[in-house]
């Protein structure tokens, strides 16, 4: 199960329900302002793809310079202690390696399953026993559905090894 949150919710929440599902949705964090601030950048944005992401899709890049709803959002409570607890003793700051924007314009297949971390390959300790050091976060500016091939989640995959794969069965796309 995934656990939604409110936006005026505790961090302690937001950790709780990371460290039990790997996943939690924070519901309308800001998510209008925001999606205000990029309307402009992503009508203009070609709809193009890639395999990985999806074959009709349009990408701002540097949303944070984009959006000051996106970067006060960064810099909330609720956000940066969030990222802080989680990543804790394992790192003495934290920083932002990407900020794009998505719109999906549907036809397409599902993304293939996988795991974010495994762009690291062997240079980290990725089992589930290691320590965390790095946070996946998406902003969903729209609803997340099947018929707009939105991402799917695995709650709790985040504890298994790392041999180990999902099948469908296991599979969460409606938010």
């Amino acid at each position: 199960m995934i656990c939604r949150l409110s936006s005026s919710t505790d961090v302690r929440d937001v950790v709780d329900g990371l460290n039990e599902a790997g996943v939690v949705i924070v519901e309308t964090l800001l998510s209008d302002r925001i999606r205000a601030d990029l309307d402009s950048s992503l009508g203009e944005a070609p709809i193009l793809g890639h395999v990985f992401t999806g074959q009709r899709a349009k990408t701002v890049d540097t949303v944070v310079k984009r959006s000051e709803t996106y970067r006060r959002m960064l810099m909330s409570e609720l956000f940066s202690g969030a990222v802080g607890t989680i990543l804790g003793a394992n790192c003495n700051t934290w920083r932002l390696s990407a900020s794009s924007a998505m719109s999906v314009h549907g036809g397409d297949e599902m993304q293939v399953l996988h795991r974010d971390e495994d762009l690291y390959g062997t240079y980290v300790d990725r089992s589930p026993e290691a320590p965390h050091y790095a946070i996946t976060t998406i902003l969903a500016l729209t609803d997340f559905t099947e018929e707009n091939a939105a991402t799917r989640f695995v709650p709790r995959s985040h504890r298994w090894p790392m041999d180990r794969e999902a099948d469908e069965s296991k599979v969460i796309t409606r938010r």
